[in-house]
């Protein structure tokens, strides 16, 4: 793994040749294993927020609308925060295995091209995604003045469709990432030497 690792970082703008499946997949897996550590780290501080203040409020006996609506007015300022820095690692998390996809997809006698798609399709649901941080954020303090969940839910509802879109990306990663070597030397250099 450590070695598959080291290959890819050294390669980040290398767009040429062929990578096998194990080195690919060991690398995809370190970044996966990155995004979910580095997101417990951008979270952590708005959960601990939210539950601090969930605690708070109903030692003092509050109602569950109040203990709700505390744990929102906390939550709130973060969310936004959380959401663009969220979004700046998945742009490097997708920067960061651009040019392995390639060479993988290179592997199997695939155009590089295809990684295009993949990452437009990234690209487009962070857009889409970050476009409604304003939205969510006025929700939010909604929720948190009024007590009233429904907002939320339609936009929950809103969000999941939308989210639809994101799965293109990670779908083509996977079907092209398994794909099976081309055997000897293909039209983009030779068979990689199994990691």
């Amino acid at each position: 793994m450590l070695e598959a690792i080291k290959y890819n970082l050294s390669r980040l703008a290398d767009f040429s040749g062929r990578e096998d499946r194990p080195t690919f997949w060991w690398y995809v897996l370190f970044l996966v294993i990155l995004d979910i550590v580095l997101g417990i780290i951008v979270s952590g501080p708005m959960v601990v927020g939210g539950v601090s203040s969930a605690f708070s409020a109903a030692q003092s006996g509050a109602s569950d609308a109040e203990v709700q609506a505390r744990v929102l007015q906390q939550m709130a300022p973060h969310m936004v925060t959380m959401m663009w820095v969220s979004g700046g690692i998945k742009l490097l998390m997708t920067a960061l295995v651009a040019a392995a996809f390639v060479r993988r997809l290179h592997d199997s006698n695939s155009s590089g091209w295809w990684a295009a798609l993949a990452v437009g399709a990234q690209v487009v649901t962070l857009a889409i995604a970050l476009s409604m941080v304003g939205n969510i954020e006025g929700t939010m303090a909604a929720i948190a003045s009024s007590g009233d969940t429904s907002p939320a839910v339609l936009q929950q509802v809103e969000i999941s469709r939308l989210s639809l879109l994101g799965w293109i990306a990670p779908l083509l990663v996977l079907v092209f990432g398994v794909l099976k070597s081309s055997p000897g030397p293909n039209r983009y250099g030779e068979a990689p030497q199994t990691s």
